[in-house]
């Protein structure tokens, strides 16, 4: 769980980084969620951006709490895993999270971006 010298970096720098914060067993759910995913995705049965689709790799990907890409291991993930650091961290309870994505690279392409997509320049292509 979260610590007060946790409570203290993030008030300091803005942000926490939590090493080995997930057991092995939720990984392999939610890499599980994300083979789902891209099968759905080949099948046409949701819109996914592709980096290389013969070696089933997408791009970015958001909203994977929408139906169309929903899998249970994305929200059991967030419920029982996420959550609790978050409002350890932030806010005591009720924490809501709507927005989930992949950031993913591969094939050769970098992935690249800053902290938030509204921190960069005019201009700037990152």
């Amino acid at each position: 769980m979260i610590s007060e010298k946790d409570k203290e970096t993030y008030a300091e720098q803005g942000f926490l980084i939590l090493r080995q914060a997930f057991a092995q067993t939720r990984i392999a759910t939610l890499l599980e969620g994300i083979e789902h995913l891209i099968d759905k995705g080949l099948a046409g049965e949701c819109e996914l951006g592709w980096i290389d689709r013969e070696r089933r790799l997408p791009s970015r990907t958001g909203h994977l709490l929408n139906p169309d890409k929903y899998h249970p291991a994305f929200a059991d993930w967030i419920d029982a895993d996420l959550a609790p650091h978050l409002e350890a961290l932030i806010c005591g309870s009720g924490v809501r999270h709507s927005l989930f994505g992949m950031l993913s690279s591969g094939g050769g392409k970098p992935y690249t971006q800053k902290w938030h997509r509204d921190l960069g320049r005019p201009g700037d292509p990152n």
